[in-house]
C-alpha cells in the first residue's frame, strides 16, 4: 500500500530514500505511515521535536502531546480521567514507533505518554477483561507497562509523530498540492 502512494506521487522520495520496501523487512518511518495515511484518504500533519539551545526535545514534545489531549478539556475539574475522541497519535523515534493513545499528568507535576507498543504483547490477564466492565484495586501495575515517561525519551534526540486530521483532502490533491 505505501508503494502505491509512492506510485501516486505521495511522499514518493521515501521510495529513493529507501530504495523500495516490497518484498523486503525494512522498517518503515513517519513518512512512509504518512504515504499510507494520505492513499487510504486519512489526512495527517507531521511534526518534529529537535533540542533547541533552550529546551530539550523530550521537553518540546511532551508539551506539543499534552497540549494535544488537553485541548478539549478544563483542568480545573475534579475528574481523575479525561475522555476525549480525539484520535491516537503516531509517534517515531529512532528505531521504533509506537501509538499514543493518551498523556497523564499527575499530581506531582511528572509527565507520561499512554502508548501501545507493538513490541509487547497484551497480556493473556488483561485480555480476559476485554469488553467487561472491571474495578481494578491496582490500576498502576497495569498502566506501568503502557507508560512512558522523560526518562524513557531521554535516549533520544530527536521524535516525530503523525496526528490524523478530520477529512478534507484527497489522496491525489495531497500528490499535486
Amino acid at each position: 500500500m505505501i508503494e502505491r502512494a509512492w506510485d501516486l506521487g505521495i511522499n514518493s522520495n521515501g521510495r529513493a530514500e529507501t530504495g523500495g520496501i516490497r518484498g523486503t523487512r525494512k522498517y518503515i518511518g513517519t513518512s512512509e505511515a504518512q504515504a499510507l495515511f494520505f492513499s487510504l484518504g486519512i489526512n495527517c500533519e507531521p511534526a518534529a521535536f529537535s533540542p533547541t539551545e533552550e529546551r530539550s526535545a523530550e521537553e518540546i514534545f511532551m508539551e506539543a502531546v499534552g497540549d494535544y489531549f488537553l485541548q478539549a478539556h478544563n483542568l480545573s475539574t475534579d475528574e481523575k480521567v479525561l475522555k476525549t475522541d480525539l484520535p491516537p497519535i503516531y509517534f517515531q523515534h529512532p528505531g521504533h514507533s509506537l501509538t499514543i493513545v493518551g498523556f497523564e499528568l499527575r499530581k506531582d507535576g511528572s509527565t507520561n505518554l499512554l502508548v501501545f507498543d507493538p513490541m509487547f504483547k497484551t497480556s493473556p490477564a488483561i485480555q480476559r477483561l476485554i469488553g467487561t466492565r472491571v474495578s481494578c484495586p491496582n490500576p498502576e501495575r497495569i498502566l506501568r507497562a503502557h507508560r512512558r515517561g522523560t526518562h524513557y525519551l531521554r535516549r533520544y534526540k530527536e521524535f516525530e509523530i503523525l496526528k490524523l486530521l478530520p477529512p478534507c483532502h484527497t489522496p491525489e490533491s495531497m500528490a499535486n498540492g
